[in-house]
């Protein structure tokens, strides 16, 4: 018991440590972030924004192929229909088959 409680206090002292000089390394980029030249920082908010609406993009596509497999398995009634609702990419997969 006695141990268990002292591993206990060695871990959360070393991870409040690791954590703090987690913050101390980040306080440090970000002064170098900040000597950029604005001609720069012009391009890289246009590469920034392009990027995030691509991204947000994906993730929209995303979420709405997994809300399409959502009702259909909320639909389905048995379970090879509810197998049809997320066709497996790999066909060798397939354990139907004899051989």
């Amino acid at each position: 018991m006695k141990k268990s409680i002292s591993m206990a206090l060695a871990f959360i002292t070393a991870v409040t440590l690791t954590a703090g000089s987690s913050s101390v390394l980040a306080d440090d980029t970000s002064t170098t972030a900040s000597s950029t030249t604005s001609s720069s920082t012009t391009t890289d908010a246009k590469d920034f924004q392009e990027h995030k609406t691509k991204i947000l993009k994906h993730i929209s596509d995303r979420l709405t192929k997994i809300q399409q497999i959502q009702a259909c398995v909320q639909a389905a009634n048995d379970p090879q229909s509810m197998k049809a609702c997320k066709p497996h990419r790999h066909k060798h997969h397939d354990h139907d088959t004899n051989g």
